[in-house]
């Protein structure tokens, strides 16, 4: 991949990150991060959103070859990784931040061909406490 190639899809990645939101309904988001770490929700919307908008140039997979989503060519090269990391915003940062350098080396050691790894570490804010009522259907708490 040559550097103008390289630029033209960080982009598009890029761009596909700071729409994402906009790709969901309001407070859809509470729902799966609350009854499990919903890392998997964003990845998948994500992946869709990449599969749009280059889709005709390249493979967009989920859980390709034990990483969470890869752009892929078409023989199936990979030329970006993405390694999502989810917590709370009541757990440790630093602690989650190792977790995600450590995951984005492991990447780029098991596929050292790709041209870029990217890390993606999502962090859902509680923003009120859980009633006692619901203290079995909500999975994720403070307490």
């Amino acid at each position: 991949m040559n550097r103008a190639e390289a630029g033209a899809l960080e982009r598009e990645i890029l761009d596909a990150l700071e729409g994402l939101g906009a790709l969901f309904a309001r407070n859809e988001l509470a729902y799966p991060r609350a009854e499990v770490q919903g890392r998997r929700t964003i990845r998948d919307k994500l992946a869709f959103a990449l599969h749009e908008a280059i889709g005709s140039t390249y493979l967009v997979a989920r859980e390709w070859d034990r990483v969470d989503l890869a752009v892929l060519t078409s023989t199936q090269v990979p030329v970006a990784l993405l390694e999502p990391k989810a917590m709370y915003s009541f757990d440790d940062a630093t602690r989650y931040c190792r977790i995600t350098a450590e995951d984005e080396g492991k990447t780029r050691a098991f596929a050292p061909m790709a041209d870029a790894v990217y890390s993606l570490l999502l962090a859902t804010h509680v923003a009120a406490s859980v009633p006692a009522s619901l203290r079995r259907v909500v999975k994720y708490d403070t307490e």
